[in-house]
């Protein structure tokens, strides 16, 4: 039997829920409109690796913590005009328009390290 080293991390997947399919299609008014299901099983799913956590309660903490961060990086990935971004981004908000799931154990299962690849977000690596 293989032993996989297991990632220092926690991992959340970000999911979609209907107020935020629903103002991407406001946004987009004359386009395909989206159903929560295509945003749902849609290649723009996005799992953010945490800290370690054990229980919902301290993925919640965390995630009221930076929620903005990842609320930018979801928004962007549809809509790249800030400008039409909700400007009053909150945590309930955020709770309102995505749910997550968690994984707390993480496998890594590749055969190199990860690494940090350069990014235009602004931070030093």
């Amino acid at each position: 039997m293989e032993c996989h080293e297991i990632a220092d991390r926690s991992a959340v997947s970000i999911k979609p829920k209907q107020p935020f399919a629903d103002w991407l299609n406001k946004i987009f008014p004359d386009e395909k409109q989206f159903t929560l299901k295509e945003l749902l099983y849609s290649v723009n799913s996005s799992v953010y690796l945490i800290p370690p956590a054990d229980t919902p309660e301290e993925v919640e903490e965390y995630l009221a913590a930076i929620f903005d961060s990842i609320f930018s990086n979801e928004l962007i990935t549809w809509v790249t005009v800030d400008s039409l971004w909700p400007q009053n981004r909150t945590f309930e908000l955020f709770k309102s328009w995505f749910s997550w799931d968690i994984a707390p154990i993480i496998f890594d299962l590749a055969e190199e390290h990860v690494h940090d690849e350069d990014c235009d977000c602004g931070s030093e690596h």
